[in-house]
Order: structure tokens, then sequence, then C-alpha cells
């Protein structure tokens, strides 16, 4: 008996063989889907259908790609540039790929490939879900990427601390940078020590490469 699965069509016809083209370069003109003229794909087409391309390249290395996110909803929910620099330096010979939807900051990659504002909140996940790990600041994208099960190393400030992370029972995959409790967190970006503005909040300043050491 054979076991192996196949396509009926509605006529009854059994296929044992099937060809996907992503493109309209494919070399077989069946009348039934690709005219011997081809077929004009519109500009937003075009554009999708290389970004796609573009970032299956990028994820097929040999080993799954370390995702940086280095921006938050606000500048001061950001940290230094000299944390990300460290990192690349941490991650030198690894398949590094820096998202976000804006770019800010002294922050300019050297080792690693920036798709800041170039890919859709989609793709950005596609990205982060063939990730090995993903280092962030809070964002809903570091939300969803512990959610989804990728390990997830989130620097915190102390302005939301716990209303979103750390919460009890925090997963495996989460793993939280900060500095040492202090009696001011919680302040819901009030901060009683400057106002906030265009540079890290004093607690995230306080993150340094030691602290992502331990």
């Amino acid at each position: 008996l054979n076991s192996t699965p196949s396509i009926v069509d509605k006529n009854g016809r059994i296929h044992d063989y099937l060809r996907i083209s992503l493109t309209d370069r494919c070399n077989h003109r069946c009348f039934y889907c690709m005219p011997e003229e081809g077929i004009e794909l519109t500009e937003k087409e075009h554009g999708a259908l290389a970004r796609a391309i573009f970032i299956r390249k990028l994820t097929d290395s040999e080993s799954s790609p370390i995702v940086f996110i280095p921006h938050a909803g606000d500048a001061y929910r950001d940290v230094d540039a000299a944390l990300w620099v460290h990192l690349e330096k941490t991650f030198e010979n690894s398949n590094i790929l820096v998202l976000g939807n804006e770019k800010r900051g002294q922050y300019e990659p050297q080792h690693a490939t920036d798709l800041r504002t170039k890919t859709s909140q989609v793709e950005a996940m596609d990205i982060i879900l063939q990730a090995k790990e993903v280092w962030t600041v809070e964002n809903g994208l570091a939300h969803l990427a512990h959610l989804a099960g990728v390990q997830t190393n989130v620097f915190l400030g102390g302005g939301h601390y716990a209303r979103f992370i750390p919460w009890p029972g925090v997963p495996d995959n989460l793993h939280i940078i900060r500095q040492a409790d202090k009696s001011c967190f919680h302040c819901n970006w009030d901060c009683e020590f400057e106002e906030l503005g265009d540079i890290p909040a004093p607690c995230l300043r306080a993150i340094n490469p030691e602290l992502i050491s331990n």
C-alpha cells in the first residue's frame, strides 16, 4: 500500500510534482499561469519581492543571526551607543542584523547589517523568529520576541520597571540587564534627577559592559 500523500485536482488527476516560482522568471510558460510575454509587476510588488529575497539571503547563513534592536519609542529609553559597539565586538564572528523603525543617536553599525527603516514589522518578526538571540531595549518587538520563545536580552530602565517586564515567573528565555534596583524605579519616566529628552535616562546610562558580562 502506497501511503505517500498525493495531490488530486477536481478532475481526479494525481499530481506528484509541484513547482513554485517566487518571481516571474520561471522558465515554464504554462498557459494557465504565465503567458509567454510574462507579467508586469508593480513598483510596490518589485520592492516587496526584492526585500523578501534580501531578507532570506541574510537569514540563510550557516548560523542563525544575532538581532540588535537599539531604539525604543522614546530616545530617553535607549542605551548609550557604546553598549552596542561592545556587543558588536562580542559577536564579531556572528551574523548581526540591526532592526528598528528609525535611526537616532550615535550608534553606527560597523560589523553588522543595518536594516533600520528597511523592514516592515512583519519582515522584522520573520527575522526575529529565525534569530539565535535578540538584544534590545524595551519596545514592542522585545515583547513579541520573548513571547515567541526567542532568547531575548532587554536593557531595562526604571520608568516602566515591572509594569511590563520583569514580572513574576519570568520565562527562561528573557534576560533583563539593568542597574541595581533604586527607590526611584517605577517613576513612569518622571525622572527626579533630570528632565528627560534626547539622551538615555540616568538609569539607562548607568548600564555598562560589565553589567552585560554579568
